[in-house]
């Protein structure tokens, strides 16, 4: 089997890879039953050209086994059928497809052939593939970034953001003097705090004002090294017409490898589509921010009785999540109309500023927006944390600061 007669066996509908296929049915309970059902839908499916079998029976469903099987199918022809690259490849890195995107069983391949191709040597692999070990690496670790949320909550049992909105005027005097003094303020900060966040949101404004764009992207570079499941959301409220958002999109997420994005709902989906499109990143909306002025556009009350407000968090959470990976940002100085958006989305997460220095109520908003397991939220705090100090003990503080808010919060939740 050649490259590309791999590519078309992975990429087939599931009606055209089945019928490469021997399969037959049985009788199953689907996913932790206990009562026999009394249709055949266990599935087994036997690929001739590869000799792989899978068996599935996830579902009481047949049509669903069935479907699942070819997936599962699709995945060990990836893992195991090895092809010899001829050097007329057109193979691209990136952007690299969601776990759920249909490409994503040809594209895993091809990083396999490239990696058999050297002896399954991690850097040789990147030099061919024209990347870094570590960029390698993080591509092949990596989960969606809504997958990572989830599992940024379990691991460090949190819902504590930090934003890293550095300001030189503020920040201590010691790193000052450093060649890179934003980034050695953020190290700092990331190596004090990563054991108690489920995110990190730099803020971009700040580091284009200070003209520090590198030093954001050493960042967050710094955090995938660290702190690998934790995802970066970068804080640009972007949104424009198509062809300037498809780049801001790259920048965010080619440039900066940002996990999500914050984004501006004002001027419709297709401001926001290459945004969306991209499934294995999340876009985080704002819906209800959490700044004084916002209640003047966010509250104006449409024909059908509802507010702007309530109508942008139905988009979010339906029309503009056909990839499942949006979010929203609540303000935490708004906790009952939180509460509202949480009665509308559902369990998608809540991006939640205002707590800290701008005097968010801490108890309304977990109160009023964590979901049925006690998480759904991504509760951030800047400058209480990466200023909780301006002397050389302030990565100290901040991982004190970091912890405090952390424990405030599991104790409420």
């Amino acid at each position: 089997m050649d490259i590309a007669e791999r590519k078309k066996l992975l990429l087939a509908e599931d009606e055209i890879l089945w019928e490469t296929c021997a399969a037959d049915f049985r009788k199953g309970t689907g996913n932790g039953g206990q009562k026999l059902n009394k249709t055949s839908s266990a599935v087994r499916i036997f690929h001739p050209e590869t000799g792989i079998t899978v068996n599935c029976l996830e579902s009481r469903s047949q049509s669903v086994n069935r479907h699942l099987a070819l997936k599962k199918l699709r995945f060990r022809i990836a893992c195991s059928e090895r092809c010899n690259l001829t050097g007329q490849e057109t193979f691209k890195l990136e952007p690299a497809p969601s776990v759920s995107n249909k490409n994503y069983p040809h594209w895993i391949a091809m990083i396999f052939d490239y990696l058999a191709a050297v002896n399954w040597g991690l850097k040789e692999a990147a030099v061919k593939l024209g990347t870094s070990r570590s960029k390698l690496t993080k591509l092949l670790q990596r989960d969606d970034s809504l997958e990572m949320l989830k599992n940024a909550w379990k691991i460090n049992n949190s819902l504590v953001c930090v934003g890293l909105d550095p300001d030189l005027k503020k920040m201590p005097d010691c790193v000052k003097n450093e060649k890179y003094p934003i980034f050695a303020f953020n190290k700092a900060i990331i190596d004090a705090t990563k054991d108690a966040v489920c995110s990190y949101k730099p803020q971009a404004a700040m580091y284009a004002g200070m003209n520090a764009d590198e030093e954001l992207g050493m960042t967050i570079d710094y955090i995938h090294e660290v702190a690998p499941a934790v995802p970066v959301i970068l804080d640009a409220k972007r949104a424009d017409i198509g062809n300037t958002t498809a780049m801001y999109a790259k920048e965010a997420f080619e440039r900066y490898n940002a996990d999500a994005i914050t984004v501006n709902p004002y001027m419709g989906m297709d401001a926001l589509k290459p945004f969306l499109d991209r499934a294995d990143k999340g876009v985080i909306v704002l819906c209800r921010t959490s700044n004084g002025g916002a209640k003047e556009v966010q509250e104006l009350r449409l024909e059908s009785g509802e507010m702007l407000y309530q109508r942008i968090a139905k988009l979010i959470s339906h029309d503009w999540n056909y990839n499942g990976n949006t979010m929203l940002v609540a303000g935490a100085t708004f906790p009952e109309e939180l509460g509202e958006i949480r009665k509308i989305v559902g369990d998608t997460p809540l991006l939640v500023p205002g707590i800290g220095a701008q005097g968010g109520d801490l108890a309304g908003v977990l109160k009023n927006g964590l979901t049925a397991d006690k998480t759904g939220l991504v509760i951030n705090s800047s400058r209480g944390i990466i200023y909780a100090s301006n002397g050389t003990d302030f990565a100290e503080a901040a991982g004190k600061a970091a912890q405090e808010l952390k424990d405030q919060i599991n104790a409420l939740r």
